[in-house]
């Protein structure tokens, strides 16, 4: 099976595998789908001065994009604009915001509205739901990818250890990160 022919194949000098060499990065989409010591077809080519140095893309699991009624703080676009200038490609967004992602209607609209903003890959926390763990099954089956911020006021006015024993219990029966 041969290697798919990537969208733009760039030549640098570049960090892999603990050392930096001198190869063939391909991208298809957003993803690298080659990296090599020789070229191959590609739909463009770059090739960079040898200056740069290609890196990683950073991934910062714990940020605090403030949309909703708290967006004069930081948003969507302003928030992935600043990762985006310092390296970083993923990140993971934290439900506590005004009003906190603790339903899962409240979760569609977010993910919808990041959707919109910008195209930087964000993981969606939710936020630990008032007595019920149950409703983490509809969380992560609309785009949830783990329970975030359970707050200790939470914990006690919840059920206290009883409750979130059931919840990480639950969160993890479930498949969460």
């Amino acid at each position: 099976m041969g290697i798919s022919r990537p969208d733009v194949l760039i030549r640098a000098r570049a960090y892999v595998r603990g050392s930096v060499k001198e190869v063939y990065v391909g991208i298809t989409g957003s993803e690298i789908t080659y990296v090599g010591n020789e070229p191959i077809e590609a739909g463009s080519k770059l090739e960079l001065p040898n200056q740069y140095l290609l890196l990683p893309g950073f991934v910062d699991i714990h940020v605090h994009f403030r949309d909703f009624d708290l967006s004069y703080k930081e948003d969507a676009v302003s928030g992935t604009q600043a990762a985006l200038a310092g390296g970083y490609v993923a990140v993971g967004d934290m439900p506590n915001t005004k009003p906190p992602i603790k339903t899962v209607e409240l979760l569609r609209r977010k993910i919808e509205e990041f959707g919109r903003k910008t195209n930087l890959h964000i993981r969606h926390y939710f936020g630990a739901p008032p007595q019920d763990p149950s409703m983490l099954k509809d969380a992560l089956s609309n785009g949830a990818y783990a329970v975030g911020e359970v707050l200790p006021e939470e914990v006690s006015e919840y059920g206290g250890d009883q409750y979130l024993e059931a919840l990480f219990r639950e969160a993890a029966r479930l498949g969460y990160q």
